[in-house]
């Protein structure tokens, strides 16, 4: 069976910390799941992966300049729930990433009704992640 991309959820997207001078690159998802490079390519040996969670919705990373901007922009090819976590850094000029790639990418549907969402059929029931109640 042919796996297709889903647009709205995807695997996780990581980011790799290195010393303070350094750029913030990002990895994981769907474009590199062996989390071995980023995303742009970057070898990232002797870079700490954290998830993305955890530092990219938070205070003091909403500034373009802390990442690196080919990753950023290569980002807005992965899923919908890994690109959310990054939509407060601060795009110089023209706003926050949020506004520029996930606002543009929820109204596409809308605005270009040839390309709906491209999104993956239900999982059997076996493969479904069942909460458990206490």
């Amino acid at each position: 069976m042919n796996k297709l991309k889903n647009e709205l959820t995807g695997p996780r997207v990581f980011v790799a910390l290195g010393n303070q001078n350094e750029k913030i690159h990002l990895t994981g998802g769907y474009a590199k799941p062996e989390k071995n490079k980023s995303i742009c390519g970057t070898d990232l040996a002797g870079k700490t992966i954290v998830d993305a969670r955890d530092i990219a919705p938070r205070e003091g990373y909403q500034d373009s300049k802390l990442w690196c901007l080919r990753c950023l922009h290569l980002l807005s090819y992965e899923a919908l729930d890994q690109i959310i976590l990054f939509s407060s850094v601060s795009m110089e000029k023209v706003g926050t990433y949020g506004a520029v790639v996930v606002i543009e990418h929820l109204e596409r549907p809308r605005k270009y009704k040839t390309h709906p969402f491209n999104l993956t059929p239900v999982p059997e029931k076996s493969e479904w992640r069942i909460f458990e109640r206490d």
